[in-house]
């Protein structure tokens, strides 16, 4: 399930992310591309918090040594629903912490 999901995300992305996920240059590829993925999760972060959350995004290595993106969702007032928050974004993996 989760392949099928990347695949439709990959399908979504511009030329530019699409094709560096196709030859292997995206950041998300690789681990030594911290620099490069930080400018995502600030987007990320922005995106979040215009929606609502309080959060901190990080860039996180994941099993492969691809990079992803972790949030930490700070406290808040009512529960946190976290269906329709983005699963990947722009490449990257996303997992979430409360």
């Amino acid at each position: 399930m989760r392949d099928l999901l990347f695949r439709r995300h990959i399908a979504s992305l511009n030329e530019q992310e699409r094709q560096q996920i196709m030859s292997g240059t995206h950041p998300s590829q690789t681990p030594e591309a911290v620099d490069a993925a930080e400018p995502y999760a600030h987007q990320l972060a922005e995106m979040l918090k215009s929606l609502g959350y309080d959060c901190e995004v990080t860039v996180n290595t994941r099993q492969g040594g691809l990079l992803g993106l972790g949030v930490q969702v700070c406290a808040a007032d009512s529960p946190i629903d976290l269906d329709g928050l983005p699963e990947f974004y722009h490449g990257f993996q996303v997992s979430y912490c409360m």
